[in-house]
């Protein structure tokens, strides 16, 4: 189990009482007190930033494959599969990046 599954039971309320508080910890922590943090405890703050900055599908694209709460988020949240395998979808976005630096050079900026 990694800290991104630590992550996900404590958003169901079923990590114990050491994570329960660390996660409380890094919610109320500022960016240089996180920053301390992941050094002890990294996959537990990179999963509390991806879920509260980036979103809930890159949060459980990061946890355990067949962690039992994983399927509960994914359709407790209304999301869709996302049928391309993770190299189709590492292509496109390093075609969308070029493309968007295409078009930059093309306006000028």
């Amino acid at each position: 189990m990694n800290g991104y599954d630590k992550y996900l039971e404590f958003q169901y309320r079923q990590s114990g009482h050491f994570y329960t508080a660390l996660f409380e910890t890094i919610s109320k922590a500022d960016e240089d007190n996180l920053e301390l943090l992941s050094k002890g405890f990294p996959e537990e703050v990179d999963g509390f930033k991806i879920f509260t900055r980036v979103g809930v599908k890159e949060f459980l694209s990061h946890c355990s494959k067949d962690h039992p709460l994983k399927k509960m988020m994914h359709d407790g949240y209304g999301l869709e599969d996302d049928p391309r395998t993770d190299e189709e979808r590492d292509l496109d976005e390093r075609g969308a990046d070029w493309g968007n630096q295409v078009i930059k050079l093309r306006n000028g900026d």
